[in-house]
Parts: structure tokens; sequence; C-alpha cells
């Protein structure tokens, strides 16, 4: 499936199509936000959500890398090396 395709979907198939295929990534807490990332296929999805509520306020499809800048913070590469060593 492409992110176009998945665009193309409803917001509730696609919320159940990051639930059921998407591979968590990473979060990140905002002020009564949290923003959730799935990688899904050959793209990423990000579900912003209320604390309180749990509740899907907004869903963002994208492939651009750039968009994943506010993850990088919580990438520690020391945690990768031992993976790169095979």
């Amino acid at each position: 499936m492409t992110l176009q395709e998945f665009q193309a979907f409803s917001p509730n198939k696609q919320r159940r199509m990051v639930h059921a295929k998407g591979v968590f990534l990473l979060n990140r807490e905002g002020v009564g936000l949290t923003a959730i990332l799935y990688q899904l296929e050959g793209f990423y999805v990000e579900l912003h959500l209320d604390t309180q509520s749990a509740v899907v306020l907004h869903l963002v499809s994208f492939s651009d890398t750039e968009a994943l800048e506010p993850y990088l913070h919580q990438i520690h590469l020391t945690e990768l090396q031992p993976l790169l060593r095979g």
C-alpha cells in the first residue's frame, strides 16, 4: 500500500489500519497532547491523542523523513551498536 492509497481511506479506516498493521516507533508529549509515531508499509503515521481522554484528535501521514525531527533526540546510537556488529 502506498501513502496515497492510505490517505484515500476514511479517517476511521486509517486509524484501524494503524492499530492493526502499524509498528510503534516512538511517542512524545506536549501540553494536553500525546503524539504516537508508527511506521506502516513505507511511510509514517502520527496519531495525536488528547492526554486526558486518549481520543485521537488528529492523524498525520507522511513519507518525508524531515517530519521525524521531533523524535530524533530520543534515539540513542549506543543502543544500536550491538545490532550493527551483527
